[in-house]
């Protein structure tokens, strides 16, 4: 025990070895992992002279995510006022220098229109071509400027309208916009409308891959606004029939369409431009399939207005609609209403107070011939429709999860468990468990370990995390399945059992998560 407390007392360092001294008033980049293995950097300067131990404390309040110590170094004088001097004029700017310092992301609200938005995305995904999510954000945040910037709240005011005004052709290509006619029809109030009713779905994720491609290829572009009629825009057609075939079809013969098309996977995702060639076989072609397997009259009529087609154009691929059809079913859903009524039907709901980023969710689900009483109600954020809707449009029992008194990511994990066909009432109680909780007992159930060992609200998420994985890799997680533990101290201990050493010594929450690590490689010489 004597030489564990001289580890103790030295932060890991040999009792035969003088600790090393941090000096106060020198720069040092300090180099840690987090649970995923990343490694990040964080820059500090010492008020006073500071020892290892302490450093890493200081690591740690300013990180959350620390859970090893890799490096300290000194930072030269140069580099270092290099760094203060670094100006962070884009949202892009920020983003890539949270993702630096191993921040996540952070809350973003727009300095003209009322809005707000969580951003994120990792740089190093733009590596990736087929990630259409990040490349789209990428370019929308390094056009974007900052107006003012807290780091340590994680809060930033951009100028997204000015960027929607300067890029308002792109974004009216991608989105049908919905004005009210009493507000004008000028740049002005369009580009507010996209700033508060669409952006915040597109910046969360709530829009399909080819969107995202088209739209980043129009914002890098400066695009022209694109002819409305049906004859003079068949390239933009082209790629809205392959939008609605992902949309809206889920069939193994999609593989033979491609062949008849005569295009690629990556034409289909959007990752490939449609070769001129190629864009009447995919209207005519893609066309006709989409008609062929949409038998339903809604959803033809749902076609017919996505695509902006009349009666006659209709008719060229054998489609007749009933024009005595009732506008409602009985089920209660809105399918087979034209454009104007589906207007008339939102004029509705934005007299009743509905702002427009809910009033969006209300509209695709009259499009899509969906229920839209078991979310059009003020009570639900637009966030909160959008996991309703997602759910209706899986057909999934959204009952179990549409009320405001969940939060939409609380619903996002209960729809999430639905649809793996979990047991949700393990964990649908949001006056139980947060969000963050919701998500690692669904993630439990869906890996089949035994929930009933963490599934408990006296565990924090992080600490649900550790026992849960621990049960994943067929460890004895009674070891550390305590409250009395934190989460990083259950992670050494974990990590022990994973190696197959005595983790008796050290599993103790007298014990910091640092002396624990310390003991663990004092006692196997360093090797773990």
């Amino acid at each position: 025990m004597e030489n564990i407390k001289v580890i103790l007392e030295l932060g890991g360092i040999r009792g035969d070895i003088m600790p090393e001294i941090y000096k106060k008033d020198q720069k040092y980049n300090i180099i840690y992992s987090d649970q995923d293995g990343k490694d990040n950097e964080y820059k500090f300067t010492p008020e006073e002279d500071m020892s290892k131990p302490e450093m890493i404390m200081k690591c740690k309040e300013a990180n959350k995510n620390f859970i090893k110590l890799k490096e300290i170094k000194k930072l030269e004088e140069g580099v270092h006022k290099m760094e203060e001097t670094k100006k962070l004029e884009t949202l892009a700017d920020i983003i890539r220098d949270r993702y630096e310092k191993g921040l996540d992301g952070l809350d973003v609200g727009d300095n003209t229109v009322d809005m707000i938005v969580y951003f994120d995305y990792n740089p190093e995904d733009l590596d990736n071509s087929a990630d259409t999510f990040t490349k789209c954000l990428d370019t929308i945040a390094t056009g974007t400027k900052v107006v003012n910037y807290d780091e340590e709240g994680a809060y930033a005011v951009v100028d997204f309208y000015n960027y929607v005004i300067d890029h308002l052709n792109a974004f009216t290509n991608n989105f049908t916009i919905n004005i009210d006619p009493a507000d004008g029809e000028d740049n002005e109030t369009i580009a507010a409308n996209i700033v508060e009713g669409i952006l915040p779905g597109l910046i969360s994720g709530y829009t399909n891959d080819h969107t995202y491609n088209s739209l980043d290829t129009d914002l890098l572009m400066g695009v022209q606004k694109k002819e409305e009629s049906f004859e003079d825009s068949k390239k933009f057609m082209a790629g809205e029939i392959l939008a609605i075939i992902d949309n809206y079809i889920n069939s193994e013969d999609i593989p033979n369409l491609f062949n008849r098309m005569g295009i690629t996977q990556e034409i289909y995702e959007g990752d490939e431009e449609i070769p001129e060639g190629k864009i009447q076989d995919i209207v005519e072609i893609g066309l006709q399939w989409l008609f062929d397997h949409l038998q339903d009259e809604d959803y033809r009529r749902i076609l017919k207005d996505e695509l902006e087609m009349t009666d006659a154009e209709m008719e060229k691929y054998g489609v007749e609609l009933d024009e005595s059809k009732e506008v409602k079913t009985e089920s209660g859903n809105y399918g087979g209403l034209t454009k104007e009524e589906i207007e008339a039907e939102l004029k509705k709901y934005k007299d009743q107070g509905f702002e427009w980023s809910q009033l969006i969710r209300i509209e695709d689900g009259l499009k899509r011939g969906l229920d839209i009483s078991k979310f059009a109600d003020l009570r639900f954020k637009w966030d909160q429709m959008e996991e309703i809707l997602e759910g209706l449009g899986h057909k999934l029992d959204v009952s179990k999860y549409a009320d405001p008194k969940y939060n939409a990511r609380q619903m996002e994990q209960i729809r999430l468990g639905l649809e793996n066909g979990v047991d949700v009432s393990k964990y649908a109680d949001p006056t139980k468990y947060t969000s963050g909780q919701i998500e690692e007992i669904r993630k439990g159930l869906e890996n089949g370990v035994d929930i009933s060992k963490y599934a408990d609200p006296k565990y924090n998420a992080d600490q649900m995390f550790e026992i849960r994985y621990g049960l994943e890799k067929g460890l004895d997680v009674s070891v550390y399945a305590d409250p009395k533990y934190t989460f990083a101290q259950m992670f050494e201990i974990r990590y022990g059992l994973e190696k197959g050493l005595d983790v008796s010594v050290y599993a103790d929450p007298k014990y910091n998560d640092d002396q624990m690590r310390a003991i663990r490689k004092y006692r196997y010489n360093f090797l773990y």
